[in-house]
């Protein structure tokens, strides 16, 4: 796996650069960034910073239809906790882009279920696995 710090940035503003040897196209970068977001803590970061950057020209591009809905699947459902995914809803949902609504709901339900695992799974772990 690359180091999130060099080749994930590299990658992801490889393919918004035009002046890149291999041109990414428009609708493979949609998947980039998604990609990026699910590598973990740092690629989400990443992900998110890279799309703050560019987020005007982004939402230009994407407007609506599937790759609009991948991009934002990618940037809330890879999120972590509920409050990671809460913070790019609320980003989407203050600047009222049109047609997201049922996407980012579905992200917020996604991770909340993640998380209601996450929390079965430990309870299960520790009396599998008791910490003495």
């Amino acid at each position: 796996m690359p180091k999130i710090n060099s080749d994930w940035k590299d990658l992801i503003h490889g393919s918004y650069q035009p002046s890149h040897s291999v041109p990414c196209r428009s609708q493979d970068r949609v998947f980039i960034i998604s990609g990026v977001c699910a590598s973990g803590l740092e690629g989400r970061a990443v992900a998110w910073t890279f799309f703050l950057e560019h987020a005007a020209s982004l939402l230009l591009q994407y407007t609506s239809g599937s790759l609009l809905k991948c991009l934002l699947q990618g940037l809330v459902g890879h999120q972590a906790t509920e409050g990671e995914a809460r913070m790019v809803v609320d980003w989407f949902r203050a600047r009222r882009v049109e047609g997201v609504e049922r996407t980012l709901a579905q992200g917020l339900e996604e991770v909340a279920a993640r998380a209601r695992n996450r929390v079965r799974m430990e309870e299960v772990a520790e009396i599998l696995f008791p910490q003495s």
